[in-house]
């Protein structure tokens, strides 16, 4: 039977405390199979303890709305298990990478939920194979709606990178304009004194020429 919940809101602490170790996209499970999960407690809180007793459950979707697919377990001690396995029912959705796993507290509600809801953990995404079933058009939309979720984070990365690296380059093309120029005011300011020296007013026009990044920038001081 599918069970599915709308999530307005998915902060950042509720995806650790429950570290699992597998599976993962590199331990994936087989439908049909027993397959076995294991996790343990990372470094934030809550910890597993103050968790306590736990479903878990086989789901997909995105951040925003999730189905779950199967019941893995009603009630778990995560504190003191560690480890389960379950038996994944290859007739509840079909071959892919969009799996993944929820803890959610039976007791302790989430500090971060404005609704008072129980606490959530999950795994990351990892692959079932040999399924033999499909999804309906709602449970598919939630699928495609968490890949898109995904694609955009790594544009966004990819974009902050390379914003990065010309901001790196603007600022070292700053620093070397700004270090000829104050080599042509030093220039001037001694020309300028040499002039005094003799008791003349003089000139002296000082250019330089840089080419930084393919743009020529010319600097001229006068002196009198």
């Amino acid at each position: 039977m599918l069970a599915a919940l709308s999530l307005l809101a998915l902060v950042p602490s509720a995806l650790a405390t429950i570290y699992v170790t597998q599976p993962t996209p590199s331990l994936p499970c087989v439908g049909g199979s027993p397959c076995t999960i294991i996790w343990a407690e990372d470094t934030n809180a809550p910890t597993l303890s103050t968790i306590g007793l736990a479903s878990v459950g086989l789901w997909v979707g995105s951040q925003i709305s999730q189905v779950e697919l199967q019941v893995l377990s009603p009630s778990v001690e995560v504190a003191k298990t560690g480890q389960l396995i379950a038996t994944i029912d290859p007739s509840v959705g079909s071959n892919m990478d969009q799996y993944f796993l929820r803890f959610t507290s039976l007791s302790y509600v989430d500090p971060n939920s404005q609704y008072g809801a129980l606490y959530n953990s999950f795994s990351s995404k990892f692959t079932l194979s040999s399924m033999t079933g499909t999804f309906n058009s709602t449970t598919q939309a939630l699928i495609d709606a968490g890949k898109a979720g995904e694609t955009a984070v790594v544009a966004t990365t990819a974009v902050t990178s390379v914003t990065a690296a010309k901001t790196s380059a603007i600022v070292a093309k700053s620093s070397t304009v700004a270090a000829a120029s104050g080599t042509l005011r030093a220039a001037a300011a001694s020309a300028s004194a040499t002039g005094s020296t003799s008791g003349s007013s003089t000139a002296a026009s000082l250019s330089s020429a840089l080419i930084v990044g393919g743009a020529v920038l010319s600097l001229v001081v006068l002196v009198l």
